[in-house]
């Protein structure tokens, strides 16, 4: 039994997800939920992309792919979660905006 901060995964989802997108989100979906005995998390949209790594750097600044959210929610949540649910035992996910900032959504609720 391993102990300690460690993020419960089932071995086999994560190996069957082929979309690096679809394995990042998995990925903090497991550790996010894991943390706490809710079955949600909140994040803002920058984090997300950090976590998922949806970023580039130059000269030490950092720029984030998908500028308009539409996109980031088309191309990379959505896709994401259906391969999720078609291939690993996560059946269940929805994803909703929460805030927004001058009608840009700046932060999500992952359930």
């Amino acid at each position: 039994m391993i102990e300690g901060k460690y993020t419960t995964q089932v071995l086999i989802s994560s190996a069957r997800l082929k979309d690096t997108n679809a394995s990042n989100l998995y990925q903090l979906l497991r550790q996010k939920i894991s943390e706490k005995e809710d079955r949600y998390f909140e994040i803002g949209v920058d984090e997300l992309k950090d976590e998922l790594g949806l970023y580039t750097t130059k000269n030490k600044k950092k720029f984030y792919s998908y500028p308009l959210f539409k996109d980031l929610n088309k191309l990379v949540i959505k896709r994401s979660i259906e391969t999720i649910k078609d291939t690993t035992e996560i059946k269940n996910i929805s994803v909703e905006i929460i805030e927004r900032k001058q009608r840009k959504a700046t932060k999500l609720r992952f359930r």
